[in-house]
């Protein structure tokens, strides 16, 4: 699949393009995806184009649920385990400048989300130096944030439904 990539980019590119890697490090499901598949994963893109992975979080302080694996979060255990050899992006509940300074502790980039829909300002608070970012709860954005449809929907079905898990 990604070979299918590269080629795409080497027959259709007119300037430098940037292809990362986007994974989720652990399922909650058995058998799923643990963190020991996962660094076997990271090796393997770590041999590749891959330009950068990004890790793929409900929260960046998340510890993983394998034994042997919870004495610092995944992206710290992730981030260790690169050692340099492609850069991380960290993600998952990024809300405040703390936040971000946390991430960048384990990690080389930042990835924002949902902060964006409580908060549409949030970056350009964040580069003028401002701190007073919304903080709310995601599922109330959509009361005060206008969005269009589909996107409306999906929020109001993601954030006011039960969760399935």
């Amino acid at each position: 699949m990604l070979q299918a990539v590269f080629d795409a980019v080497d027959e259709y590119a007119t300037r430098p393009f940037t292809v990362g890697y986007r994974f989720s490090p652990e399922e909650f499901t058995s058998p799923g995806i643990n963190l020991a598949d996962t660094f076997y994963l990271v090796d393997q893109l770590a041999e590749t184009r891959v330009d950068y992975l990004h890790v793929s979080l409900d929260t960046y302080d998340r510890v993983a649920t394998a034994d042997g694996y919870q004495e610092q979060s995944i992206l710290a255990y992730l981030h260790d385990y690169l050692k340099d050899r492609k850069p991380l992006v960290g993600v998952g509940g990024v809300r405040t400048r703390q936040d971000v300074d946390a991430v960048l502790a384990n990690a080389d980039l930042v990835a924002v989300g949902q902060q964006l829909l409580v908060d549409p300002t949030w970056v350009q608070k964040l580069t003028a130096g401002h701190d007073d970012m919304v903080t709310g709860e995601f599922a109330d954005a959509i009361q005060y944030t206008s969005f269009t449809r589909p996107l409306y929907d999906f929020l109001v079905a993601r954030y006011q439904s039960e969760p399935n898990i």
